[in-house]
């Protein structure tokens, strides 16, 4: 059974994918901004636009994974709900390729930024691509976390 500090603190973690998923909105609103153009400058501006979201979307994300790491929540995930374990354990390990994926992307957009490749769609395609994955692996999350609940909600009947 869940213990209150443990209930609170998954009412924190569904609060902060709220607002991930409104931080993912805002990197997919940048990315949809404009199309290629011929224009170096205008790209450059693009990708620097690009670059400041990510930066802060990566600080976001990396304190939201450490968070869950440090806080117990996956800890707690694993006692409450077992069979879960390997579930659990992907989701960890998948914290760490995230956001290497995220610094790489955003390298690249610096890069970009000041004039040289990749080409803009090839940035877009893959920050849209880890944009996908981290939704997904939020969305697993987040199943996993209404498990958890349901089950401790089942307990106390």
């Amino acid at each position: 059974m869940m213990t209150e500090k443990s209930k609170s603190r998954l009412g924190r973690i569904e609060e902060e994918h709220d607002r991930l998923r409104d931080k993912i909105a805002s990197v997919r609103s940048v990315l949809l901004k404009t199309g290629p153009s011929g224009d170096k400058t205008e790209n450059a501006d693009w990708a620097s636009e690009l670059a400041e979201v990510l930066t802060s979307f990566h600080d976001e994300i990396f304190r939201h994974f450490r968070d869950e790491e440090q806080s117990g929540f996956l800890a707690e995930m694993e006692r409450v709900f077992p069979q879960a374990k390997h579930r659990v354990d992907g989701l960890r390990h998948e914290h760490d390729r995230i956001l290497a994926e995220i610094r790489d992307v955003l390298a690249a957009t610096i890069v970009y930024a000041a004039g040289r490749t990749p080409e803009h769609p090839a940035i877009r395609r893959w920050t849209l691509s880890i944009l996908d994955r981290i939704t997904k692996h939020e969305h697993d999350e987040g199943e996993l976390l209404q498990k958890l609940l349901y089950t401790d909600l089942g307990q106390a009947d």
